[in-house]
């Protein structure tokens, strides 16, 4: 028995040895005599190496028939990327940004824009930065799929007379 703020409180006898990002640590235990002694476990190195392969994986895994156009092939060009990874977190940002304006928030000169305005400003920086960037087949998707006229009021928040 140990005494916390002058009461008794029982000590744990089983303990559970762990490890976790190098520290180590014990964990109370109501396993009994049951000893984990992590020889059935990878090393770090190992699970790591899995982790990677997996990624490598997924990235070269063309998404299911369905998906595809009659006659559609996947790329000869190994090196081919449809967004490299340097760009993908600014379109990614630039296009939400593009998502959350609305009229109803002002700029910050205190300025508000038109739903129109905020339409034609939005098509037309993502224009400019997928030309500037050379990613001609991402602004192909993003027009298409995202920017055109019939695309525009389902997922952008300025179309929506709702949102005031």
């Amino acid at each position: 028995m140990i005494q916390i703020n002058g009461e008794a409180v029982q000590e744990y006898q089983k303990k559970l040895s762990t490890s976790s990002g190098g520290t180590d640590g014990n964990i109370p235990s109501s396993l009994g005599e049951t000893v984990f002694t992590g020889e059935d476990d990878k090393d770090e190195n190992n699970i790591l190496d899995d982790i990677a392969q997996l990624d490598m994986e997924m990235d070269q895994e063309d998404g299911p028939d369905w998906m595809f156009d009659a006659g559609e092939t996947s790329s000869k060009d190994l090196n081919y990327t449809f967004c490299p990874a340097p760009h993908q977190k600014q379109a990614l940002h630039l296009f939400t940004q593009h998502f959350r304006a609305h009229p109803f928030f002002s700029l910050r000169d205190g300025s508000t824009r038109s739903a129109l305005e905020i339409q034609c400003k939005s098509v037309f920086q993502m224009y400019q930065f997928c030309k500037k960037q050379g990613l001609c087949e991402v602004w192909a998707y993003m027009w298409n799929c995202w920017y055109c006229q019939t695309m525009w009021p389902l997922w952008a928040w300025s179309s929506s007379p709702y949102l005031t």
